[in-house]
């Protein structure tokens, strides 16, 4: 099965059971989702589900931590969904509480 109906079947799985408080995953999200999944699939050059652990550390390289925080939500969802947990169960998101405190005061003055 290629990337492209792998990456279609995830989504249309998401749009229909992923609930929020406005009912549906907005398209907003699958469409990040979807291009999240498109890049994964464009750095490692090769079908999503041979995927190795290493090949996903390595698409995550010179990117932001948040970026990668919000790779790692996106790829360990589809590669749940795909039952392939294994290959990304070890990469969680983790959280850069510098940045977010400098965030939050941006925000906030």
């Amino acid at each position: 099965m290629g990337n492209e109906i792998l990456i279609k079947d995830f989504l249309e799985f998401k749009k229909i059971t992923n609930k929020s408080k406005k009912g549906t995953m907005s398209q907003r999200s699958l469409d990040l989702y979807k291009s999240n999944l498109e890049l994964l699939a464009k750095d490692i050059k090769k079908p999503l589900l041979k995927a190795t652990e290493e090949d996903i550390i390595k698409s995550l390289n010179g990117i932001s931590q948040a970026t990668k925080n919000n790779r790692l939500v996106i790829y360990r969802d589809f590669y749940k969904y795909h039952k392939k947990f294994k290959i990304i169960e070890r990469l969680k998101p983790t959280k850069n509480e510098v940045d977010d405190i400098k965030y939050r005061e941006r925000v906030i003055t």
